[in-house]
């Protein structure tokens, strides 16, 4: 858990899920300064508890409603959070915010609450207010939360909802140091504007791209078709330019910050523009260090994705021996242990290990509690119906893809695993067909022509779904109706399919050092 400095000094008030950022200052009035002299003390204080302490003797002191109690009360309500009592953090903010309405940094916080109520609708919507207060509010933000809100909301099926927020965060330039999240997010606007027959409005926003993968997409999916001519002059000839971009931009957001996530994100970004290799060899790198308990979530991640590019590189099992190994770590280094244990269980069923998915099924599935949402756990669900169709168990299977059909249908995901392995190939066909149909299909697509790409290549397979894609892909109502909503990619991106593996650019500097400079 990341720790928070209440610094009265600074007067600063912030939560487990916003980075540190400074309330808008209230100098404290006359009456105000007895206050102020006890809330001097609190940053020197040995404990939470103490701290705490100190801020209720300053409160007490504070009778009148004003802003600088509202500041003082927001403060109060992120130490409470940093102790885990989020009722009375939640108490604390929808006080503070009473006297402090239009500060986001008061909004955010009580944001992230409601998502952990999952009430998505109600965190997006203070997530919109706020940046529309303050467009810079968002930046301390960790995007891992709001690709949190925007699939609580895809659950629920409050898909425009989700996209009005992906509109604020484009307007606000969020996130700005996670070109990839940033690029998709673009992405979703230029077909809002293009939907509503604003061309001008689209093509401006090409240059905010950086992701070649996005870009694939665009050019595969014809609801961009109007500004493909302006697309394929953005992409050059081999998406080159995007990619050396993507890299610049990922690696220099490492070396500012240094810190465990955007060391992935440039990992990420290494893989994406055909440098898997030298992905590998970073997190390989930071792996064989010492670390804090606090980089434990993103040393798991790292892990897990490392996984993935292993199986990539035709070494499935080693990526899952790693996986296997970060699930045996002690107490205190076992953080987002939990997002392993799916992504290896995928591993494992490519690697035809039925059993051992069992195995980890039957001892590794988290509680409902403990997930994002209770519908996330529909993924478990869908793994359980693979391990039993692999075990033969055909019966039982169809009863879990039947239970992730009518208790998880609002996820997508589940459904396409539990499908893709149970399914018959008619069933496998008209989930595809089901899901092109969907406004917002551009992965559906782009997908499909990957598995193409990767069957005739003969790569490894990526996904029990991508297996599913090139069992269907040469029917002929899913060809023609990919052939209605898409083209087949130009032959000079086609690499684009497998992340450049096949023609990577020379980088223009050296791997980046273990820590940033």
């Amino acid at each position: 858990m990341r720790r928070i400095l209440v610094s009265i000094a600074l007067l600063a008030a912030t939560s487990a899920s916003v980075s540190p950022a400074q309330v808008t200052d209230t100098p404290p009035a006359a009456c105000e300064m007895p206050a102020m002299a006890i809330l001097q003390q609190v940053a020197n204080a040995p404990t939470d508890t103490a701290r705490l302490e100190l801020v209720d003797r300053a409160l007490v002191l504070l009778v009148q409603p004003t802003a600088f109690r509202g500041q003082i009360l927001c403060a109060r309500a992120a130490l409470l959070e940093q102790m885990d009592r989020s009722t009375e953090a939640r108490a604390g903010f929808d006080q503070c915010r009473l006297l402090r309405p239009n500060d986001p940094n008061v909004l955010l916080p009580i944001a992230f609450d409601e998502s952990r109520r999952q009430r998505p609708v109600e965190a997006a919507r203070l997530l919109i207010r706020a940046a529309s207060l303050r467009a810079a509010a968002l930046d301390g933000v960790d995007s891992d939360l709001i690709a949190t809100i925007l699939r609580q909301l895809y659950y629920a099926k409050q898909d425009d909802v989700a996209n009005e927020l992906v509109t604020t965060l484009v307007s606000a330039g969020y996130p700005r140091d996670n070109p990839v999240v940033l690029s998709d997010y673009v992405r979703i606007a230029i077909l809002s504007r293009l939907r509503a027959g604003d061309t001008a409005g689209a093509t401006q926003l090409l240059p905010s791209i950086l992701s070649p993968g996005v870009g694939i997409g665009m050019l595969i999916d014809r609801q961009f078709a109007p500004i493909w001519p302006a697309i394929e002059q953005w992409a050059g000839d081999d998406l080159s330019i995007q990619r050396r971009a993507l890299v610049s931009a990922a690696r220099a957001a490492f070396e500012t910050s240094g810190s465990a996530a955007a060391r992935n994100r440039y990992a990420a970004a290494l893989v994406e523009t055909g440098h898997r290799d030298d992905a590998i060899d970073l997190i390989d790198q930071w792996l064989s260090t010492s670390y804090t308990p606090d980089e434990a979530w993103d040393r798991n991640r790292a892990i897990l994705q490392q996984g993935r590019w292993l199986a990539g590189q035709g070494q499935r099992a080693e990526g899952i021996k790693r996986m296997r190994a970060a699930l045996e770590r002690p107490p205190g280094a076992n953080a987002g242990t939990e997002n392993i244990v799916p992504n290896l269980i995928r591993q494992m069923l490519l690697a035809r290990d039925y059993a051992g998915a069992m195995d980890l099924l039957d001892h590794r599935t988290p509680d409902a509690a403990h997930m994002e949402s209770p519908a996330a756990m529909g993924y478990f669900v869908s793994l359980r119906a693979c391990a039993l169709e692999g075990l033969s168990k055909h019966a039982q299977a169809v009863a879990e893809l039947n239970r992730v059909r009518t208790q998880y249908a609002g996820v997508a995901g589940a459904q396409s695993a539990a499908i893709a392995c149970v399914g018959s190939i008619d069933e496998q066909a008209q989930w595809w067909l089901q899901k092109v149909r969907e406004k917002d299909h551009t992965a559906t697509l782009t997908s499909l022509a990957a598995a193409r790409y990767a069957k005739a290549n003969k790569l490894p397979a990526a996904s029990i779904e991508e297996i599913m894609l090139q069992r269907i892909e040469n029917r002929p109502d899913v060809r023609q109706a990919y052939l209605e909503n898409a083209r087949d990619l130009p032959e000079r991106y086609a690499p684009g399919l497998d992340d450049f593996n096949t023609a990577p650019l020379p980088p223009r500097r050296t791997a980046a050092p273990l820590s940033a400079t």
